[in-house]
């Protein structure tokens, strides 16, 4: 399993009605890219966001990138950027999640 971080630092608030576009349209995109596993949006500040996807594979996340986020990022919310992405993507070597059974 490997996972992206793209730290996004603002130099103006994205508008909500952004957000709500990318969650009814990209999980949807994303899940088409084989190995695809997860995405998520975190606003940490008013002026920076982090995305989190994970994958199979490092080649995965290229394609999320390439196929899914780029033009989307690209249209929505590069304008509202104060620097550019900070992109590191990496091998999961521990993690933990819900089995969603209590």
């Amino acid at each position: 399993m490997y996972a992206v971080v793209n730290r996004l630092r603002l130099k103006s608030a994205i508008p909500p009605e952004v957000w709500e576009r990318a969650q009814a349209e990209l999980p949807a995109r994303a899940r088409e890219v084989p190995g695809f596993e997860a995405l998520y949006v975190i606003e940490v500040a008013d002026d920076e966001v982090v995305l989190l996807v994970v994958g199979d594979t490092a080649e995965t996340l290229d394609r999320v990138a390439s196929e899914v986020g780029n033009d989307w990022m690209t249209d929505n919310v590069i304008p509202h950027l104060a620097a550019p992405p900070d992109r590191q993507i990496g091998k999961v070597v521990a993690s933990a999640a819900s089995t969603g059974s209590s």
